[in-house]
């Protein structure tokens, strides 16, 4: 079953003020609180987020799989945030 996760970028402008979804890869391993690193935007330029909620993606269509990026890596081997601060945010 496909993972994704719903990620908070790292990029102080008020119009990006959401969360975004990306596929977690096979193999990578993440949960709330990770520390990621991410294709973003139309030049997929490299950027942090944090990973706020992780599920399962019962077979997306396929226009839908294809618009998703992967998360390229975990930054930190460990979740940086905890659920208290999640929820603050």
């Amino acid at each position: 079953m496909n993972q994704i996760c719903q990620v908070a970028v790292d990029i102080a402008h008020a119009n990006i003020d959401r969360l975004f979804t990306y596929r977690v890869p096979e193999g990578l391993s993440v949960c709330a609180g990770s520390h990621v690193l991410l294709p973003f935007g139309a030049g997929n330029r490299p950027k942090e987020g944090f990973v706020i909620r992780v599920g399962s993606a019962e077979e997306p269509d396929a226009e839908e799989s294809a618009a998703l990026k992967d998360v390229l890596r975990l930054i930190e081997p460990y979740p940086v945030l905890t659920e208290e601060q999640i929820g603050l945010a």
